[in-house]
């Protein structure tokens, strides 16, 4: 990788996911850090209920406030806080549909294929 520079404009969002996730992933590539620029609309989420068996997982929210669900409460994250989650505990990312505009978070977290689909349910 050595050293770059990448254009915020020209790193595209990938299909298929709720709200807009922009990959730097996608720009540069990282081994084993996966960095994305997350925004949700009111009333999208950015992930549907999951957890990660080994990655830990961090927001740094922008703009707008983050909602978290998780099976004990609901978190708000304002503009300029951190939110961390361990691995192993489940979350729901999400901007409420009576929010009032959209809410842009930078997500970290380590490049393992260690997403789990989570029923409250269960």
């Amino acid at each position: 990788m050595g050293y770059t520079v990448i254009d915020a404009t020209a790193v595209e969002p990938r299909d298929g996911l709720s709200g807009d996730h922009y990959y730097l992933d996608d720009a540069v590539d990282l081994d084993r850090l996966s960095v994305q620029l997350v925004e949700a609309d009111p009333g999208e989420s950015f992930a549907p209920y999951h957890s990660h068996r080994e990655s830990e997982e961090v927001f740094y929210v922008l703009d707008g406030h983050l909602h978290v669900e998780t099976p004990d409460e609901e978190y708000v994250v304002a503009g300029g806080e951190w939110f961390a989650v361990e691995p192993g505990h489940p979350l729901r990312p999400f901007n409420p549909a009576d929010a009032e505009g959209t809410v842009r978070a930078l997500l970290l977290n380590a490049k393992l294929d260690d997403f789990d689909p989570y029923e409250p349910d269960r």
